[in-house]
């Protein structure tokens, strides 16, 4: 564990020595708001007019819809750092030092995990409380204690199988050119692979069933059911419409016109993480032979 606390404290000092990375995390934040914001917002707000619901809602809902989602690709960005850091560790071969002075290799990868997963958790819930003042500013809504905590909970679960992912597939680079390359082409996909650019309705059946099997579509459905608590209470005409809306914009997961139960997919996300685990071990095996 000694070793663990090491190397995380290592990476972490690595991170905040470069400012320019700390600034582009920041950054990164600002960027994923602003997109929303400039090209996204006034599109959803026109889609959801197109609904039953009432008027006075449609700004809430939308925002509250895609800011939480929004949360998940925050998330999914800020961890390219560590990940950068990986990666460069490995291209300077300072890695092989710490495979020397290190008895477990498998301590060293567990060390650019838990430092990616602190990055990715600290600049999410920065970018959250952002969210909470900007839906009491606008609308006045004032979370409860126990939907903070959850989201914060889902929150951090999201940075710790994110992290993993992205592990599993950084462990083949070689080099900070390809996982340039890699980290841009992935930061502009994952907003639509988990679910959180467009509407679920949009996409067809054969992508719908690729993007299911990817954890943070899953992550930002439970986000969002948190998120948009108490959205539907005061209008009858809104409750009644709420289950159409929850299915077509991506709230509730829906596969083989069977509905997914937030059980279920916490589960998934188990499964997730396990099948992650083993695969990482796989690796770690390979590539210290």
């Amino acid at each position: 564990m000694r070793i663990v606390i090491s190397l995380v404290t290592r990476h972490l000092l690595m991170f905040k020595k470069d400012r320019t990375n700390v600034f582009l995390c920041f950054f990164s934040i600002i960027i994923v708001f602003s997109l929303y914001g400039i090209f996204l917002r006034s599109f959803m707000i026109q889609t959801v007019h197109m609904t039953d619901m009432n008027p006075m809602k449609v700004e809430e809902f939308t925002d509250r819809l895609m800011l939480s989602g929004l949360l998940i690709v925050i998330n999914v960005v800020t961890s390219f750092a560590i990940m950068q850091l990986y990666v460069q560790d490995k291209e300077t071969s300072k890695i092989r030092d710490f495979i020397l002075s290190v008895p477990r290799s498998d301590l060293i990868v567990f060390g650019y995990w838990s430092s990616s997963t602190t990055i990715s958790f600290i600049y999410t819930m920065c970018a959250y409380i952002g969210t909470l003042i900007y839906y009491y500013v606008r609308f006045k809504i004032m979370y409860s204690v126990e939907t903070i905590v959850q989201v914060s909970l889902i929150l951090f679960v999201s940075s710790i199988l994110n992290a993993q992912l992205l592990l599993c597939i950084v462990a083949f680079m070689k080099n900070t050119t390809t996982f340039s390359t890699f980290g841009n082409l992935y930061g502009m996909l994952v907003g639509f692979l988990a679910n959180a650019y467009l509407p679920y309705e949009l996409y067809d059946d054969r992508l719908r069933h690729i993007i299911f099997f990817f954890p943070a579509t899953h992550l930002v459905c439970m986000i969002r059911k948190c998120m948009l608590k108490g959205c539907f209470s005061d209008y009858i005409t809104d409750v009644s419409i709420q289950s159409k809306l929850y299915d077509a914009f991506g709230v509730q997961l829906m596969m083989y016109n069977h509905k997914i139960p937030y059980e279920q997919q916490c589960a998934y996300l188990v499964l997730s993480f396990a099948i992650m685990l083993f695969v990482l071990a796989m690796i770690d095996k390979i590539t210290n032979r």
